[in-house]
């Protein structure tokens, strides 16, 4: 019988912003880079993180649905890094009590070994975007990560390569007597290299990408990878159709509303697979 659910992901799934549109004036209303310069500026971020995975879509789950629930969700985590941290959980050859949901994240995100002051190397994801770097790398590795990114890896094998441990994850636990299902954030694959960290993109802004900058069958495998929804998938389509539209604050995380409409779906779809 099914008692804890752990949810996994990114910082969708940790609720973020949330506790900025609950406490900013006229936030949802600000541009990206307003949103970056507020949430900079969080003089308690422990206090608003606390109050994100209060309000998140895993809280209300667990209040509709009377069972006690876990959020794992962690700002800027790859795909690889949700798989792999969801599986560390678990310790014992058999579980009978639990169930796992993982959110799938964007795939501009990559798993690497860097070095920290004063501490040998260790592994962290790093989301790559070209107006931005990461406070943890030097400006030389930021450029080469970016180079390595943007010139280098098409976004359509990053698909690939982050599906396959994500089934992997899924895989995993199922042996462990664990039920797992995925929640896509969207089925789209950007071509962030054409994506501003100052204004993010709108709404008429082409991204996908076309058969005239990657090969045939490269897009076609990406398109079967993002389009098609599997047994796995517990909603049968992405937290961003059931958001619905306006449902994205100023650095595109979900507003409070679109977490109550996500948490209401997820819990009649629950309700029906735990009896």
């Amino acid at each position: 019988m099914i008692k804890k659910i752990i949810f996994s992901g990114c910082s969708i799934t940790a609720g973020n912003e949330l506790w900025e549109e609950a406490h900013i004036p006229n936030y949802a209303s600000m541009t990206f880079k307003e949103g970056r310069k507020v949430m900079e500026a969080i003089e308690d971020h422990k206090k608003a993180e606390l109050y994100n995975r209060e309000h998140a879509f895993p809280a209300l789950v667990g209040k509709e649905i009377g069972l006690e629930t876990i959020n794992l969700g962690i700002s800027g985590i790859s795909n690889k890094e949700i798989a792999l941290r969801t599986v560390a959980c678990f310790d014992k050859e058999h579980y009978d009590d639990t169930m796992v949901v993982m959110q799938f994240t964007t795939h501009n995100r990559l798993f690497l070994k860097y070095k920290e002051e004063n501490k040998n190397q260790i592994f962290g994801s790093f989301v790559v975007m070209p107006g931005g770097n990461d406070h943890r790398l030097s400006h030389r590795q930021n450029n080469i990560l970016k180079e390595m990114f943007f010139e280098f890896m098409p976004e359509s094998l990053m698909v690939m390569d982050d599906h396959i441990f994500f089934y992997y994850a899924v895989e995993a636990l199922k042996n462990r007597g664990i039920p797992v299902y995925i929640l896509w954030a969207d089925v789209e694959i950007l071509d962030w290299a054409n994506w501003d960290i100052n204004k993010g993109y709108g709404a008429g802004n082409e991204f996908r990408l076309l058969n005239d900058i990657e090969p045939q069958w490269i897009s076609g495998l990406s398109k079967h990878f993002t389009d098609k929804h599997h047994s796995y998938n517990l909603l049968g389509s992405t937290l961003q159709k059931v958001a619905g539209e306006n449902s994205k604050l100023p650095r595109l995380h979900f507003k409070k509303d679109a977490h109550e409409r996500i948490a209401k779906l997820i819990s009649e779809k629950l309700k029906c697979i735990i009896g």
